[in-house]
């Protein structure tokens, strides 16, 4: 199936390449390395074969460069890993986007659900942050209903500021007692890329991540190989689902859940109360009323782009008649 690939002057063996992958004497960072290659030199239809094929030794791959890049940063928390997970992201991507019916029966969960935890951490550069927020959006739309409590609790907190689902607000449990009297408890999640120096940040971070979400819910949705096209009305119901249970009631409180377009209410409306200039924020910490009021107006956009967007194209297709200044005039 696999002959030369070409991409630009570049020709590359994809046999000899896979070859090199299943390779087990060399190490994972090089084998690794001849995989990306091959993703950046075949067709879509060749990698998802490739990925199907042998799944199995991707992922391990995958999760064995990603094992040694985060405990290379807890030795040398001052070197930079940059490259390594650049590399890493490039793997858990094509994972993700080429393998949704295998993510769908919970494939790799709890593995994964460490990763995503690890690239979310709050200590990491703004730009993995977001990057993360973007692969775990696509994860999390392909697990859909088999969606751990956990899964839940991350969608919900993907917003800086946003609280967590009340079963996840209990105390954590306390360490078990190893029979050798030594106590395990689960591994500490630390930044995998944290900032080398200062910094710079959207004023409202807030704000920033939730645009960045409400994006993400809709752009990400067709790059997903789905072999039943189907599946992306049904992800997108799913994500929609869940951004109206975790953060719509605490972006509009006094939003009437029971409005109906077709039984509208004739009865006047009660009077709202007006926000104090210092209202509590989502997460109960004294903030400006206009951290509620920014996010009220990305969710509106974003409502507004989403309608309007069908509206133009079927615009776009309607036949031109002659505007209202071409009527035709008698001569008279």
């Amino acid at each position: 199936m696999f002959n030369l690939a070409k991409k630009g002057h570049a020709a590359v063996d994809v046999k000899k390449s896979i070859q090199k992958i299943l390779d087990t004497k060399k190490d994972s960072a090089t084998r690794l390395k001849h995989l990306r290659i091959i993703l950046e030199n075949v067709d879509l239809v060749e990698a998802r074969y490739i990925f199907e094929t042998h799944y199995s030794h991707i992922y391990y791959l995958f999760y064995d460069v990603f094992a040694a890049t985060e405990a290379g940063v807890k030795i040398k928390p001052h070197r930079v890993h940059r490259e390594d997970v650049e590399s890493v992201l490039y793997i858990l991507e094509h994972i993700l986007l080429l393998l949704p019916e295998l993510l769908q029966q919970r494939w790799q969960l709890h593995s994964l659900t460490r990763v995503m935890r690890t690239l979310l951490h709050p200590g990491n550069i703004l730009r993995l942050r977001r990057e993360a927020m973007r692969m775990f959006v696509i994860w999390f739309q392909e697990v859909g209903e088999q969606a751990s409590e956990e899964l839940l609790a991350i969608f919900a907190t993907l917003v800086p500021g946003f609280p967590a689902p009340a079963s996840q607000q209990t105390a954590p449990r306390p360490p078990r007692a190893h029979p050798d009297h030594k106590l395990v408890g689960p591994v500490d999640v630390v930044p995998i890329l944290p900032p080398q120096g200062s910094e710079k940040t959207p004023d409202d971070l807030t704000r920033f991540f939730l645009e960045c979400l409400m994006d993400n819910m809709v752009t990400q949705l067709t790059r997903i190989e789905w072999k039943d096209k189907a599946n992306h009305v049904r992800c997108f119901n799913f994500l929609f689902d869940n951004f109206k249970q975790f953060y719509l009631p605490h972006i509009f409180p006094d939003f009437n859940w029971h409005t109906n377009l077709y039984k509208p209410a004739l009865s006047l409306p009660e009077l709202r109360r007006q926000l104090s200039p210092m209202a509590s924020s989502v997460d109960g910490a004294p903030r400006p009323a206009d951290r509620l009021v920014a996010c009220r107006v990305v969710v509106i956009r974003w409502v507004a782009n989403f309608v309007h967007a069908p509206l133009s194209r079927r615009g776009e297709q309607a036949p031109s008649g002659p505007g209202p200044g071409h009527h035709g005039q008698q001569s008279g």
